[in-house]
């Protein structure tokens, strides 16, 4: 076993070889009805993805449908937090039509006092920091897993 002393490049490989296995071995909606792109970033309508955000970045899934069954769309993110309670959920209704590529986006607000969408350890924000997951659904079926990092 590869011993890693740094917690910050354990957590790093860990969210790496995650993302691998999420790619190439979790089962996703049928190939043929959906086809998108999926980045998790720090802006609206960027198309690179982040894996690690410091406390004062937004954090947003921005999606990219360029084949899709034509009808109204319901999309949900399910953010969970280092100690692996659901911190949030976001939902998102979309419509697409045959044809036309769509963008759409969630992003992580937090509902915590006066400080929304920021990390502030030392604050009673200590429990944020660290590695995160968001499970998304389309239309209630299993669609992607991502997994990030918040270090501050």
């Amino acid at each position: 076993m590869l011993y890693v002393p740094n917690v910050f490049l354990r957590s790093l490989i860990s969210i790496l070889v995650f993302n691998l296995i999420t790619i190439f071995y979790l089962p996703s909606i049928e190939a043929s009805e959906i086809r998108f792109g999926l980045f998790l970033s720090n802006k609206k309508n960027k198309r690179l993805n982040q894996e690690i955000f410091d406390c004062t970045s937004p954090i947003v899934l921005n999606f990219y449908w360029s084949k899709l069954v034509d009808r109204d769309h319901l999309l949900e993110a399910f953010w969970y937090r280092p100690d692996g309670k659901k911190q949030e959920t976001t939902v998102n209704r979309f419509n697409f039509t045959k044809g036309r590529a769509a963008h759409t986006w969630m992003k992580l607000i937090l509902k915590r006092g006066n400080s929304r969408n920021f990390f502030f350890p030392g604050n009673g924000w200590e429990e944020f920091i660290g590695p995160w997951k968001v499970n998304i659904y389309l239309n209630g079926d299993f669609l992607a897993k991502k997994v990030f990092n918040v270090n501050c």
